[in-house]
């Protein structure tokens, strides 16, 4: 499920294979640094995984007003062609 409204940052479900270069560049690193920092929303009963087998955790994080996972920066950095430009202007303006 793609969820691309206001109170979700990077909530998405990339359907292709993981890149074959990946991208480490400032938004990448500045996801990883907001997720390192994040605080632990609602709990779910399980995980799921991405398209290429990478498992989330099982909570919701709350990052600068957003909600997103532990995978957002999974996201830019190996499936950045399916991140929605939307998304990647919320990250930039936090």
């Amino acid at each position: 499920m793609n969820n691309l409204s206001k109170k979700y940052l990077l909530q998405i479900e990339p359907r292709s294979k993981k890149s074959g270069l990946p991208f480490n560049d400032v938004l990448t690193r500045k996801m990883e640094s907001l997720l390192s920092r994040a605080i632990i929303g609602q709990r779910y009963k399980g995980w799921h995984r991405c398209v290429c087998r990478e498992k989330s955790g099982s909570h919701d994080l709350l990052v600068k007003g957003y909600i997103t996972n532990s995978l957002a920066a999974h996201y830019l950095r190996w499936h950045r062609s399916e991140v929605p430009e939307s998304e990647i202007e919320k990250l930039r303006n936090i």
